[in-house]
């Protein structure tokens, strides 16, 4: 995640020095690197960090409100490919295709059902107080593009959002911020709307900024993926698909590569894809569990299981023991 967004979340926290301090409690950051705004930060030091910002403000709305105050500047190249593409319809997949170069707490998925254009957003990460702070933004960032495009009229009238989650303590405040009708305890969190109206031209369309942003985009995602080492490649392939259970040959397809030089370049890296993919799940689930929100049965659906029992018996394999004993011992501590 870039440092400008946790700039922005201080300033719409009205934190002096002092407050900039115990924002950043905990993480290695300091009040003066905030406005350094080139640095990237890592999913964890964000997370500590929201964590702190839900705490000094006493607002479960917070992720609405912050959400709100992001103009389409705050996305970077990200923001000026969204904001000067031709329609909606193509905002959202450039989105979905690119928005982890911002944020990779949140995968996102575009598709077509029922004459409808659907946005998919799959938190990889438990929807804590800290999820749903997440998901809350990353909705606003999308509704404020879509009203931008749309107006606030159409965007009223004709989108809805449906959240795969309990209603909060401010349930309320959804409609509030969003400017639509939502649903809450939804099978997926979504933002659909018709087909039609997402083709409607862009009123900002701009074919020569959006050219430049597109390769600006692609530049960040291909020095993204370079950076790192093929287990990195492929860590990062999972994290940006979240319940989707990849076969070896899906991930060796997708980086262009037979399986075998997969395999031949993960064992030079001392791993395996068995191990990256046994880790990344092994990760999500005892999030999921620890949450205590969600269930053996959802936490199973939420990883791409088909069966519970494929699920039971991969846990027991990675930890030992069911994830019904790893609950029981997560209460007694």
């Amino acid at each position: 995640m870039p440092i400008t967004y946790l700039y922005l979340l201080a300033r719409v926290l009205k934190l002096d020095e002092a407050g900039q301090a115990r924002l950043l409690a905990g993480t290695s950051l300091l009040p003066e690197e905030l406005v350094c705004l080139d640095q990237q930060v890592e999913e964890a030091t964000q997370l500590a960090i929201v964590r702190n910002a839900l705490h000094i403000s006493g607002d479960p709305a917070l992720g609405l409100r912050w959400g709100s105050r992001l103009h389409v500047s705050a996305h970077g190249p990200l923001g000026v490919l969204m904001s000067t593409c031709a329609n909606l319809e193509t905002a959202l997949q450039a989105a979905a295709s690119y928005y982890s170069v911002r944020e990779s707490s949140v995968g996102m998925v575009c598709a077509l059902k029922d004459d409808d254009l659907i946005v998919s957003f799959r938190l990889q990460i438990p929807a804590d107080e800290v999820g749903l702070f997440i998901c809350e933004s990353v909705l606003l960032s999308v509704q404020r593009i879509a009203v931008l495009m749309l107006g606030g009229a159409a965007v009223r009238d004709h989108v809805r959002v449906e959240l795969a989650y309990a209603p909060p303590v401010h349930a309320a405040s959804y409609a509030e911020y969003l400017r639509c009708a939502c649903r809450f305890h939804a099978e997926e969190t979504t933002l659909r709307g018709p087909l039609g109206l997402a083709r409607r031209a862009n009123p900002y369309s701009d074919t020569t900024l959006y050219q430049q942003a597109l390769t600006r985009c692609e530049e960040l995602m291909q020095a993204s993926i370079a950076a790192g080492r093929w287990s990195d490649r492929v860590l990062q392939l999972l994290r940006q698909n979240p319940g989707r259970l990849w076969m070896l040959l899906d991930v060796a397809h997708h980086f262009h590569l037979s399986p075998r030089t997969l395999i031949r370049y993960l064992k030079g890296e001392g791993t395996s894809y068995q191990d990256i993919l046994d880790e990344e799940l092994g990760r999500l689930a005892c999030l999921y569990l620890d949450s205590r929100t969600y269930t053996v049965e959802s936490v199973a659906t939420a990883l791409g299981y088909q069966d519970v029992s494929s699920f039971r018996r991969a846990f027991k394999r990675w930890y030992g023991l069911a994830p019904t004993d790893y609950l029981q011992q997560q209460r007694k501590a």
